[in-house]
């Protein structure tokens, strides 16, 4: 509990952007998800494997937390990729995606060109 009597969330803390000791007004601060470092490495060599391979999705196995699901979820946006959480509980896990490539497209018209001048 904090001095008001109210109840702190330790799942995660609270740091001061550019190493700040204390927050001056206006600053930011960020969120740090407590997830061990090695894990953060480990989910960045799947995403890079990933993206060098020829698969359209990577699904994570079901037995990550809130946590590292959140932390996946930004290195996706990273990365360029869409993901997406399904399931519930102990089932809930995350989908990738790589972006569609971009073809041509298909609303637009060609051009030809007659050869004719505009004093022909």
């Amino acid at each position: 509990m904090n001095s008001d009597g109210k109840e702190v969330d330790k799942s995660g803390e609270w740091r001061l952007k550019d190493g700040e000791t204390r927050c001056p007004k206006g600053k930011e601060r960020e969120f740090v998800r407590p997830v061990a470092e090695s894990q953060r490495i480990n989910f960045s060599q799947i995403l890079l494997d990933f993206q060098s391979g020829s698969e359209e999705f990577y699904v994570f196995p079901p037995n990550l937390s809130n946590h590292e699901r959140a932390v996946i979820h930004n290195e996706c946006r990273k990365y360029g990729f869409t993901s997406q959480s399904n399931g519930v509980g102990v089932e809930r896990r995350i989908t990738v995606s790589k972006p569609k490539a971009q073809g041509p497209d298909s609303s637009a018209f060609s051009l030809t060109f007659s050869g004719r001048g505009a004093g022909a």
